[in-house]
């Protein structure tokens, strides 16, 4: 048997490879900067161009980040050319040594973070994704509950508590699927905004989905219109929450005992004066 520490401490004989793996969502892009593809646990990590700026060590953890470069048609860097998607995409970098035996028995995550910007220099022909450890993610100091008269949680969270499955449609995209304007079969079953503040996410195609603004019959405004082409697919609509006690939260979810705001807290400051 031939250890991974043994080839990784080798001057001469150590072959390192490296798969990047991105996530967003359900959806997944493999990829490797070898020479050839590589098939671990039956999933084929792409051979493509791709390099990476130094991943530093040490007691700056926290405020490390990388910078992948890869061809502006990379089917993952593609996604923010004109915008970018909804959700959050990861990173996770793995480091191999083809020579060990068992084959790839080890494998060390060297780096693990989520893409914070993407740029296209050179005249748009590679693209630069800067992303950021998880180390420095959790490095940010963010009150978790703020002093407002609003709720605090996030509409469906497990804060919240209001299930999603009661509150949505299902329905067909019948135009403006590439536009901030979208009509969707269907959304005319509610009143006028009941699902402005909620969002939409298509059943199939990009794994996004996208936050309304505005409602009014069966046309559904997007803060921003989808990356592709949404017209004629299913999608489901999610019914939105003005986050005011007395408003949604009473009428429309029945939720007012985890309202997670401070709305009946004097406006008036007694130590101020009359």
């Amino acid at each position: 048997m031939s250890s991974f520490d043994t080839y990784e401490s080798g001057t001469e004989i150590s072959r390192p490879i490296e798969i990047y793996r991105w996530a967003m969502g359900s959806s997944t892009w493999e990829y490797t900067s070898w020479a050839q593809n590589v098939t671990l646990d039956s999933v084929v990590y792409t051979a493509t161009p791709i390099k990476r700026s130094r991943v530093g060590q040490g007691t700056d953890q926290k405020t490390r980040n990388t910078t992948i470069t890869v061809p502006s048609e990379n089917a993952f860097a593609a996604q923010y050319v004109n915008i970018s998607p909804g959700q959050k995409a990861t990173l996770t970098i793995i480091r191999l040594q083809p020579d060990e035996a068992p084959s790839f028995n080890t494998r060390v995550m060297i780096f693990k973070g989520t893409v914070q910007t993407v740029s296209y220099p050179r005249d748009g022909y590679t693209a630069e994704v800067v992303v950021r450890s998880i180390e420095s993610a959790k490095n940010q100091s963010i009150p978790r509950v703020t002093y407002m008269g609003m709720c605090n949680h996030f509409l469906y969270d497990s804060d919240c508590g209001v299930d999603p499955s009661l509150f949505n449609i299902v329905g067909a995209v019948t135009a403006g699927g590439s536009t901030a304007d979208i009509t969707v079969a269907g959304a005319n079953s509610k009143p006028d905004g009941y699902w402005t503040g909620g969002y939409v996410s298509p059943l199939s195609g990009p794994t996004d989905f996208r936050f309304i603004v505005k409602h009014v019959g069966n046309v559904l405004t997007l803060l921003l219109p989808f990356a592709v082409n949404v017209g004629s697919l299913n999608v489901q609509v999610y019914a939105g929450c003005d986050h005011i006690v007395t408003g949604h939260c009473a009428t429309r979810f029945e939720n007012v005992l985890e309202f997670g705001g401070f709305s009946f807290v004097p406006s008036r400051n007694p130590l101020s004066g009359l």
